[in-house]
Order: structure tokens, then sequence, then C-alpha cells
């Protein structure tokens, strides 16, 4: 075999095999345009990447600013002082509070609760106590927000006002505290107070007797914050006066004044206007209570209902609430007896009168000129009822006339 053949049919077969390589790459050949393109996508994505890490930062750079100035707005005007506040939520239902006009009480505050307090927009959580006493040595003057809350106890909501004769000074701390009542929840008849009634609505007003109300509605007792007493010429809520205000402290015994605004001289220092003010520090200007989970009664068929209410040794001011129902009414209506379908419930607004019926109605005419009365008289024959008659002056009577009657005796007219 010719080895010259061999070796260029070798060389040949070489030449055809990169050709069929470089063939079959030049489909998949990366160009300077795909590298500038790729490059220009990733410049792309990091410049947006880097535009929203500025936006990001500059953000949070002015929220910080936004918190530094009101630090500083607080330091600047004199109220940057400190305010050590404590909170000692307590069971008012076996604790003892004071009769009369404040409250006197002797109890341990409840651990296991959750306090939070909230002032310029910054929150804090207590949620650990020493021996009930939950603590906040960070706040400032001014109005706190709080919250109380404990498994099986009402939730309690209050606004306070920790300093409402004037700032705290730079530098300076003051300590402020606050017992809060809470009522237990529970389904326990040891720690409830039980309501039993009967209870009646008006459903035929055709008759003088009360109907049962309808068996199934329920009823259930809430914290009544808004009954109101007098006493020694002061009106103020019951729950108030009996388990938020303090003896000898918050407007105690006198009347006006307003937390920062002067009022009376009562207990309290010089407010920031320099006037007097009533209220010490801690003075809580709204409250409120939730009652989840309270036991609900039923009415049974013969109107009776029993149900588990908050209580509390020194008397509760409770309201009752029940389900609104609906039910049949029977009435008068244009002279018939009609029976329709109503709702009751607290909700609920009367009717004055239903759709199509003419109310009752009463007129009265008034006279504006005076009644005049022009008499008439007319003979009787002689021998019956009147004998004779003597008529004077041709009928024009200055004085009555006599009137003599058959059997002679006289009668005046």
């Amino acid at each position: 075999m010719n080895k010259n053949l061999l070796k260029y049919s070798s060389r040949f077969m070489a030449v055809l095999m990169a050709s069929a390589i470089f063939t079959s790459c030049a489909k998949d050949e990366f160009t300077e345009k795909n590298a500038l393109d790729l490059e220009l996508r990733r410049m792309r994505v990091q410049d947006s990447i880097a535009m929203a890490d500025s936006k990001l930062a500059q953000s949070q750079k002015i929220q910080l600013l936004q918190y530094q100035r009101q630090i500083d707005s607080l330091t600047a005007i004199d109220a940057g002082g400190k305010v050590f506040y404590s909170v000692v939520p307590v069971n008012a239902t076996f604790t003892t509070f004071g009769a009369g006009d404040g409250r006197a009480e002797n109890a341990e505050g409840e651990d296991g609760a959750t306090v939070t307090a909230s002032q310029y927009g910054v929150t804090i959580v207590s949620a650990g106590a020493k021996n009930g006493v939950y603590t906040f040595p960070v706040l400032h003057s001014g109005e706190v927000s709080v919250t109380v809350v404990k498994a099986g106890f009402s939730t309690a909501n209050y606004i306070a006002n920790l300093t409402p004769t004037g700032p705290v000074a730079n530098g300076k701390i003051t300590y402020v505290g606050n017992i809060i009542p809470l009522f237990k929840v529970s389904t326990v008849t040891s720690e409830m107070a039980t309501v039993r009634g009967k209870a009646w609505v008006e459903t035929d007003l055709t008759n003088s007797a009360r109907e049962f109300a309808p068996a199934g509605t329920t009823f259930t007792a809430q914290v009544d914050v808004t009954r109101m007493s007098t006493m020694n010429g002061v009106t103020k809520s019951v729950f108030r006066r009996r388990f938020i205000e303090e003896n000898n402290n918050q407007d105690f015994g006198v009347q006006g004044g307003n937390p920062g605004t002067g009022g009376v001289v009562g207990s309290g220092g010089t407010s920031s206007n320099g006037n007097p003010s009533n209220f010490k520090n801690g003075y809580i200007q709204r409250f409120g209570y939730e009652m989840t989970g309270l036991p609900t009664g039923t009415v049974n068929a013969t109107g009776d209902y029993s149900f588990l209410s908050p209580a509390s040794a020194s008397g509760l001011p409770i309201k009752l609430e029940f389900s609104e129902f609906i039910t049949d009414r029977t009435y008068y209506a244009n002279n018939a007896v009609v029976t329709k379908r109503f709702a009751y419930g607290p909700n609920v607004t009367e009717d004055m009168y239903g759709v199509g019926i003419n109310p009752a109605t009463v007129t009265f005419k008034a006279f504006e000129t005076e009644a005049v009365v022009t008499p008439t008289y007319t003979p009787e024959a002689l021998g019956t009822s009147v004998g004779s008659v003597s008529i004077r002056n041709k009928g024009l009577y200055l004085l009555a006339p006599n009137v003599t009657g058959a059997t002679g005796k006289n009668a005046t007219y």
C-alpha cells in the first residue's frame, strides 16, 4: 500500500473533521455584541438595585431624623425629663374599695398580665412583673395610652396624664403609678355574681296583661361606667368615684378644674400655665373595659332567666343587655285588630305607628268673639203653668220679670 496515499488521506480526513467542527461551532458563536448586551443588562440591574437601596436608606434616614426631631423637641420645650411609670393591676372582684368619694384598697398586684404602654409613637410591653408591679422606666411627660390584659379577667384600656401639673425638667425623673382594677370573667359561681329574673315584653297591646319574652332570648351584663351619682353637690360616674379616683386626689371633693387648665385649688400643684390644678400625676382621663367571653343566660318558656355577671366586693355597677328578637305584635289600627311581625332589641328604634295607620288626633276649636244669646218667650195659656205675665216698659226689662203661676206663688227669673 502506498504510504503517501495513506498520509495524504489522513490529512484530508483531518481537514474535513476540522471543517465540520468549525461549521457546527459557528451557530453558537458568542460575539462581542452578545457580550456587550449582557454587560449592559447586568449594569442596568445593578443600577436598579443601587437605586432601591438608595431610596430605602434615604427613607430610613428621614424617619430617623423625624424621630430625632421629636426627641429634640421634647428636650427643647423642657419636657425631656423621664417618668418612671408603674402599673399595678388588682383583682377587683375580691378587693375591698372604700365607700364614698375616693378609694382605699389593700390588695396585691396580679402576676401573669401583659401591660402595654404607648407614648409618642413608641410602644413598650411589660410582661414581667415583680409582685404584680409592671414598670416603664423610660416614659416622658404628657399622656400615655395603656392596655392591661390577663386571661380570665376583663381587659382595661385607659389614657393617663402622667404630668398634668407640668412637664418634668431636663435631667430630672419623677415616679408615677396607677392601680387598675380588673374583674373576673369566669363560669365559676364563686368568682361571679348570679343574676336571676323574669323578662316580659308588650306583644299584645289590646289587653292589660304583659307577655313573657320569647324563649331563647339571651341576657348578659356589662360594666356600667355611665351611671351617675351626686355627692356633696358633685355629679360623677359611680364607677369612676368607686374604682378610679383616690382619696384626697384627682379633684376629690371639689368642682371644676381640668388637667393643665387650672381650676379650684385642690390637692394638686401648679399647672403648665401657672394656674392651680386639682390633678396629681397619673390622672386617668378616659377608661374602658372589654368583657370577652362573658356567660349568658337564656329565657325559658315562663320568662325566667339566670346568668353569671362580673362582680366586686365593693359593689360593681352593671347594666343588663339582651339579644334582639322578632315576634308578633297585636294592636289596634284603623278600627281593627292587626297582628304583624316587629323587631325588639337594645339597638332597635321604636315605631310611632305603623305604615298606613292614621294617628289619633284631638281637635280643639278656639273662639275669638264673645258669645251672643237671644232669648225668646212663648206665653202659656191662663190656668196652666203660668197664671199671668207682667211686661213693663214696653218689653225693656231693667229688672228680671215677675212671673205669677196659677197657684198664686211668685217665681223670679
